[in-house]
């Protein structure tokens, strides 16, 4: 059980996904209460005409999984210093990355643009230079650039460095130990490093909760910690050799390594406080993608891990923003990360483009969301076919509907049609349905965008 928390102004439990016009309803109430609608369009001076902020934070969580979160209605992992962050922020409620692993959603994140377009697809791929990045943007209008990596995938030597006057990878070592506390510790020091006349943008990757899960003094004894390899743990599930006491504790384990990051998290906010540069900072918290424990997903057999779909439970992910003028409110309308670039400009006080991005504060939201994985893993191993994936898909954010294209699927292309409004869970497939009025207009949305390929060219499996 979570502990008790003082009384907070955002509620805890996420509200229900509601219709669009309750949405639009919700959006213009949410816009009203910010007092944005004068600077929409991406002002110079912050979100209410004040002086451009000094600090401008990004941390990004791996593999953090949205409904573990208190302020997402999540109650397996202890989150104090999350819960209380979020009420002080406008909190996205359909948040979605733009692909269910590390690579491609970091570099739509940092490009603002959609994975085909920046191209960082598949594992131990590059970030090519012909990018305009987040960071470099910032150093453009006149700011240090800081980050923190913690990800093995994500290093200098591959591009992901580029536009960053300091870029620090010593914690990323891959999937032994973790790094959170160390990772603060860093990112205090850069601040104090660069922290000097000119305004910062300092950017944070935090590894945990990835696999491997590592156990505490309160999750030692957990029997699932007798796996130590991640296949073993796929095999043993796919063989049906874990009890409920094992699926239990698989996301008890989870869950302490979530914690973790809520204590990292509040050490890196004391710190920043203690140097006078929390209150007035703009602070924008996110994850890169979600993670499966063991559940099925779409009529599929069980799985630990990512990468391996375009389900709910990997691409939908936290975000909410906290920034001076910026009050505390809620959206339900599904967003995507891919305009985070835009709106962190934007809050900065700079011109609001890069790639694709636009603002998440405009006065016209986006009205799609694509999605794309391709993925094949480097090393052939037991599970290595089951991970392969080549799956695009859009959500419909007026309707909140989503048309997803497995095209390795067992009995080839194969379409998925949610209601993500009526169904979240994503249990009932509509597709074969007669029910999905839009599945042709959602249909030709992604090829579309994509040129034709590889939605009508798909890879042979």
């Amino acid at each position: 059980m979570r502990p008790p928390l003082d009384p907070i102004p955002v509620p805890r439990t996420a509200p229900a996904r509601r219709s669009a016009v309750h949405q639009a309803a919700w959006f213009e109430h949410c816009l009203a209460a910010l007092g944005l609608l004068a600077c929409l369009s991406g002002c110079s001076a912050g979100p209410t005409g004040s002086a451009p902020p000094r600090l401008v934070l990004l941390l990004e969580v791996d593999t953090l999984r949205a409904d573990f979160l208190g302020a997402y209605g999540g109650d397996e992992a202890a989150t104090p210093f999350l819960d209380r962050f979020a009420a002080e922020s406008l909190v996205f409620d359909g948040a979605h990355s733009t692909a269910p692993w590390t690579l491609p959603s970091l570099a739509s994140c940092l490009t603002g643009k959609w994975p085909w377009q920046h191209g960082a697809t598949r594992l131990l791929g590059p970030l090519g230079d012909g990018h305009l990045t987040l960071p470099e943007a910032f150093r453009a209008g006149g700011w240090h650039t800081a980050g923190v990596m913690t990800n093995f995938l994500a290093k200098r030597d591959a591009g992901w460095a580029q536009g960053f006057e300091l870029w620090d990878e010593e914690l990323a070592t891959g999937h032994e130990g973790s790094s959170a506390e160390a990772a603060v510790d860093k990112l205090l020091a850069s601040y104090d490093q660069l922290a000097d006349a000119a305004p910062l943008f300092l950017f944070g990757f935090f590894f945990e909760p990835h696999w491997r899960y590592e156990p505490d003094a309160a999750t030692a004894d957990l029997s699932i910690t007798r796996f130590g390899d991640l296949g073993e743990l796929r095999a043993a599930l796919a063989a049906g050799e874990l009890d409920e006491a094992d699926l239990t504790g698989l996301r008890r384990l989870y869950a302490a390594e979530v914690e973790r990051i809520d204590r990292a998290l509040a050490r890196l906010a004391a710190g920043l406080a203690a140097r006078g540069a929390w209150d007035d900072a703009v602070v924008v918290f996110t994850a890169d993608h979600g993670e499966h424990l063991g559940e099925p997903t779409w009529g599929r057999a069980p799985w630990v891990g990512h990468t391996i779909d375009l389900s709910e439970t990997l691409v939908r992910v936290p975000l909410w923003i906290k920034a001076p003028g910026l009050l505390p409110a809620r959206r339900l309308r599904p967003v995507s990360q891919v305009d985070l670039g835009a709106t962190l400009l934007g809050l900065g006080g700079l011109e609001p483009k890069l790639g694709e991005s636009r603002s998440l504060l405009r006065a016209e939201p986006r009205a799609e969301l694509f999605l794309q994985v391709d993925f094949e893993p480097e090393l052939v191993r037991a599970d290595s076919q089951r991970k392969r994936s080549l799956m695009w898909g859009v959500i419909d954010a007026e309707r909140d509907e989503k048309w997803v294209v497995d095209h390795f699927a067992e009995d080839g292309p194969t379409g998925y049609f949610f209601d993500l409004a009526k169904d979240p869970g994503e249990s009932v497939n509509l597709a074969p349905s007669p029910l999905s009025q839009r599945l042709e207009l959602l249909r030709g949305l992604v090829p579309e965008a994509l040129n034709g390929a590889p939605g009508e060219q798909p890879r042979e499996p």
